[in-house]
């Protein structure tokens, strides 16, 4: 399944997790720490 697939299909914008977790990961090429998602969700919660 293809990222953009996900997003558009899949992903409910409602939980602010799922797109959180994918803009980190975006703008780290794929990779990140769990306390680095830990980080964003935190700016967001």
């Amino acid at each position: 399944m293809s990222l953009l697939n996900f997003v558009k299909n899949k992903m409910r914008m409602s939980h602010v997790y799922q797109p959180v977790m994918i803009k980190a990961l975006l703008e780290n090429e794929g990779k990140q720490t769990v306390q680095g998602i830990a980080e964003q969700l935190l700016k967001y919660d």
